[in-house]
């Protein structure tokens, strides 16, 4: 990726990696690439586990908040040019974006720069021209005109900055510890949002890519699991504990995970198909079973945070019983 450094700019990564490059600029960029195809690695596979996972977890965050809303209000938005629209979300490490994820520093020290973009359909008729661009951008400053015309008789639209700015984005990120991300690592949080667009026909490839599916790894079967041997106890948490999790996913209509082939760094969200209310389902019956009702700890966003849960709730018990 160092030789890839010398030939495209920052501006150009990011939009190598959203996949959104087009006409003449797309052209220019891929002839530069030509001569480099072998150097170049796409972001999935060298940005590492740990930013990999909060990418999604942050795009989970944005598409429960405001996605959804930019979806029924597009049209209107645009004056009924467009009328799809996807969230895309990029963490890198400030200053290293050409470098190849290590998995000894795990980019620590490193400022993050959070990147959300907001990808809009656009029919090969049409463009995204920047006036319209300017009028999206805008829903996300405090100084919002709401007496604008393209803004007028849409309910919530004087709620999305509060809900996306970089002092919310840095308290939820907080909540997160894995093997491979510690936010106290880091040396500060750059956020930004931006719009972009996509060609309306691969619309739907570009909106699956965001979610990073990739995360749950190779962990489906077309047997359903079988139930974990109880009671869990400190002696076989380790294997049981992925086998509850299958268990609890097959409750959820979600057939054909394979136990014995989680790792602690699978994602419980890309394992639960990207659902987030099915997700939240899972996390909310693993602290159950554990008689937890409120956890005040860190998210539970992978395996390996289902693995600690268990450990120290089982290490809490036997410490009671003392």
């Amino acid at each position: 990726m160092e030789a890839i450094k010398e030939i495209l700019s920052i501006d150009e990564l990011l939009q190598l990696d959203l996949g959104t490059l087009s006409g003449n600029w797309k052209s220019d960029v891929e002839e530069r690439l030509r001569s480099y195809k072998d150097a170049f690695v796409s972001y999935e596979d060298r940005i590492g586990p740990g930013f990999l996972l909060i990418s999604s977890e942050l795009k989970r965050y944005v598409d429960n908040n405001i996605t959804g809303f930019l979806k029924e209000n597009i049209q209107q938005l645009t004056s009924g040019r467009f009328e799809n629209i996807y969230c895309d979300v990029r963490l890198y490490p400030d200053g290293r974006e050409f470098e190849l994820y290590d998995a000894e520093s795990q980019w620590c020290g490193s400022q993050i720069n959070a990147h959300v973009t907001f990808v809009i359909a656009v029919p090969e008729s049409d463009k995204l021209d920047i006036v319209v661009g300017m009028e999206l951008q805008a829903l996300f400053e405090e100084d919002l005109d709401l007496e604008e015309p393209i803004y007028t008789n849409i309910e919530g639209i004087d709620n999305l900055s509060s809900l996306l700015n970089i002092e919310i984005v840095s308290e939820w990120m907080g909540g997160f510890k894995t093997d491979h991300f510690d936010p106290s690592s880091f040396a500060g949080l750059y956020f930004s949002t931006g719009f972009d667009a996509c060609e309306a026909d691969k619309f739907l490839e570009k909106e699956k890519q965001a979610q990073f599916s990739v995360i749950a790894g190779e962990v489906y079967s077309a047997e359903k699991s079988r139930h974990p041997d109880l009671p869990i106890t400190l002696e076989n948490y380790e294997i049981e504990t992925c086998f509850l999790i299958a268990a609890f996913a097959q409750e959820l209509d979600l057939l054909g995970i394979e136990a014995k082939a989680l790792t602690r760094e699978d994602s419980l969200f890309c394992l639960m198909r990207c659902d987030h209310v099915k997700t939240v389902s899972l996390t909310q019956s693993i602290k159950a079973h554990f008689d937890v009702i409120y956890d005040d700890g860190y998210q539970m966003s992978t395996v390996g945070n289902v693995l600690d849960f268990v450990f120290e709730s089982l290490t809490d018990s036997v410490g009671s019983m003392d």
